[in-house]
């Protein structure tokens, strides 16, 4: 389930045994993602939802705690890509290309990271079959590069599109995305 909210979006899907992953998605400037790193804060954020709120209260699921992690984790979930995405590192030819995450990260919200990472590493790793086949003769990097450009202006595009859309919200973490 994904539910909007003011400050941000949230994400929560039921894992085995009982348990619910809830996962809060706001930028790091915002003050609530102040509260959401730690217990009492989180749990307070989660109640201002309407839908997970719910979820969470109808479903009786079990409060992870463990003494040997912190609850809740931050991360960074932003987009991101690595420029260049590939190269010909050295005289001998030595070649790499990145692929997945390691090449281009997406807003969580477009749902295109899983799709993204398979599609193109199936290109890449054709090309790299060729590459091989023609004993290293073809122009490996110039192909992959444009195909990521391609990607990475299409999601732009995309996400510039989508986030301007939403009419709900007036908040601060939204409109920095219209």
């Amino acid at each position: 389930m994904i539910e909007a909210s003011e400050s941000g979006w949230w994400y929560s899907s039921p894992i085995p045994h009982n348990r619910r992953v809830v996962a809060y998605h706001t930028d790091d400037t915002h003050p609530t993602s102040r509260d959401a790193r730690n217990h009492d804060g989180f749990m307070n954020l989660i109640h201002t939802t309407q839908h997970i709120s719910r979820l969470i209260t109808e479903g009786e699921y079990d409060i992870l705690v463990d003494s040997d992690t912190r609850y809740p984790m931050c991360t960074a979930a932003g987009p991101s890509r690595l420029e260049p995405p590939c190269d010909t590192a050295d005289q001998e030819g030595a070649k790499w290309v990145a692929v997945g995450d390691a090449a281009m990260a997406f807003d969580p919200l477009s749902s295109q990271g899983m799709i993204t990472a398979m599609k193109t590493g199936c290109v890449v790793g054709g090309a790299i079959a060729q590459d091989i086949l023609a004993l290293g003769s073809s122009d490996l990097t110039s192909g992959i590069r444009e195909l990521y450009s391609q990607v990475w202006s299409k999601y732009v595009k995309e996400k510039q599109y989508f986030y301007s859309q939403g009419k709900r919200f007036n908040g601060m973490f939204w409109n920095v995305r219209k």
